[in-house]
């Protein structure tokens, strides 16, 4: 169910990608220069927030779609809505997909040395909600 959600590939893509106006592509790539140098300073916390929530509405994995983000002090919060009801999540279930969810985003957001320092430098939180907007999961991640 959970192992699919990939949240460090948008943020290490989004926190690689220079910060001038360029028109989205969906075919985002890695830039080894931009890479680098986001490792050594992280980019700007609003530049990220405002990036990512650019991309609201659009689907993350097959079941979470993005519903926003923003600086929130010296953090980076995330919103994602996931696809089913709150009725497919009994509390063993819910409970799960929060302890997994929670390993799995610092393990990748972890992994590589841009998403760390960008962690280690303001802390991400991530907010799920279910497709009736009830709460399944709060993750924080501050550090590595």
């Amino acid at each position: 169910m959970f192992h699919r959600l990939i949240l460090a590939a948008p943020l290490a893509l989004l926190a690689c990608a220079p910060t001038t106006d360029q028109i989205a592509t969906p075919d985002l790539t890695v830039d080894a220069e931009g890479a680098a140098s986001a490792a050594a300073t992280p980019p700007a916390l609003t530049a990220v927030a405002q990036a990512l929530d650019a991309r609201q509405g659009q689907m993350l994995t097959p079941d979470l779609e993005i519903q926003g983000a923003s600086a929130e002090g010296d953090t980076l919060a995330m919103r994602f809505r996931h696809i089913q009801p709150s009725t497919a999540f009994g509390p063993a279930a819910r409970e799960g997909y929060e302890l997994v969810a929670a390993r799995s985003i610092r393990e990748q957001l972890c992994a590589a040395p841009a998403t760390a320092r960008f962690v280690e430098t303001y802390g991400v939180a991530a907010t799920i909600v279910t497709s009736d907007d009830q709460p399944l999961a709060t993750i924080t991640v501050d550090d590595c």
